[in-house]
């Protein structure tokens, strides 16, 4: 048989912005994918506090309609798919094109969002999970790395200062700690990960910075 083409044209369907990680994606396919279109579309700037970038937002319909049939590729992502009330006005255009579906948390967090749908189950389309604590609770998905841009500026190394230990910056998108962490891994570790970083600061070994609220640009 012969080989499917390359999608050409992404799109990318949150109701949040997944704490940066569809941006990430974004970029990575906007600067280093050859040929590669891809836009995003989310429900709000506005996730948990911080402030991201906006391309289209979902009650856009007009824009959001032209970029879905543009679109070779349906990138859903984490609490959407098809089927959410969010996109019933475009359940049809939706529905002639390939789709995945990209899940972010676990099914404990998603059920509520797929009524009839279980996560672990779903086989009407591809799904992808990032190879860390979701891989754990969807077996059946496929992993994929964690997209970063290591060519990125902000992934720079600062000039070397060897009169003074590194500056670690810190920067969770989560706060709250959660009784049921040991066995849903939910939150962003927020707790353990000051604990070690205070431990390196009395040890002298590093030198935290701790910053929440800031907008996606602004930390990058």
């Amino acid at each position: 048989a012969p080989e499917a083409p390359t999608p050409r044209r992404v799109l990318h369907l949150s109701l949040t912005n997944c704490a940066g990680a569809l941006w990430n994606l974004h970029g990575l396919l906007r600067d280093h994918g050859e040929g590669v279109e891809s836009r995003v579309a989310t429900a709000s700037a506005v996730t948990a506090g911080r402030r991201y970038p906006t391309d289209i937002l979902i009650h856009e319909r007009a824009r959001l309609a032209e970029a879905i049939e543009a679109a070779d590729l349906i990138h859903f992502h984490n609490t959407l798919d098809r089927a959410s009330p969010q996109l019933a006005a475009h359940r049809g255009a939706l529905a002639r094109k390939p789709a995945v579906l990209q899940m972010h948390s676990e099914p404990a967090v998603l059920r509520a969002f797929f009524p009839g749908r279980p996560p672990q189950t779903r086989r009407d389309m591809p799904v992808l999970v990032v190879a860390q604590k979701q891989a754990r609770f969807l077996p059946d998905a496929t992993p994929v790395p964690n997209a970063l841009d290591i060519t990125a500026p902000a992934f720079r190394p600062a000039p070397a200062d060897e009169t003074s230990p590194p500056t670690i910056l810190f920067t969770p998108t989560d706060l709250r700690d959660y009784p049921a962490r040991p066995d849903t891994c939910r939150g962003k570790g927020y707790r353990a990960t000051a604990r070690t970083l205070a431990r390196l600061e009395r040890d002298g070994i590093a030198t935290p910075l701790l910053r929440t609220g800031l907008d996606f640009e602004t930390l990058k």
